[in-house]
């Protein structure tokens, strides 16, 4: 199995029909996920996709949808993140010059195992070890 780990944007694009285009994108490489087994997520983006699809939308979801989505997006492989976890991601914010928020799923996909973290917010074919960003929408 090949973990990959799904940023919350994609996510959201993924169950928002509004950006059609992107919709669909992303709802093809969730299946894909759920299909293989390979979907890797960590709690932040189990609370920000809460969070965005219920509040943020231009069409919000229902509260109790958006809680049937997150039970079921925590069947996949979810990382939960430690308070010895913030130095080690701090430290990766500041050497890779990259938002805390990015260094916090840069690094729970690292530790999750995953080779690939789906993404718009950061480089596509950018590398942090052995993890490669791609961006499901290029």
């Amino acid at each position: 199995m090949s973990a990959e780990f799904v940023d919350t944007n994609v996510l959201v694009y993924a169950y928002d029909p509004t950006r059609a285009k992107k919709h669909e994108r992303a709802r093809e490489l969730v299946s894909d996920l759920w299909r293989r087994g390979d979907g890797t997520l960590s709690v932040q983006v189990l609370q920000e996709f809460f969070w965005t699809v219920t509040r943020k939308v231009p069409q919000p979801l229902a509260p109790a949808a958006a809680i049937e989505i997150v039970e079921e997006l925590a069947a996949w492989n979810v990382y939960a993140p430690n308070a010895d976890d913030v130095v080690r991601l701090a430290e990766l914010s500041a050497r890779r010059r990259i938002a805390f928020r990015d260094a916090m799923i840069v690094h729970a996909a690292i530790s999750a195992g995953s080779t690939i973290l789906w993404t718009e917010d950061l480089d596509a074919g950018a590398r942090f070890d052995s993890l490669r960003v791609r961006n499901p929408f290029d």
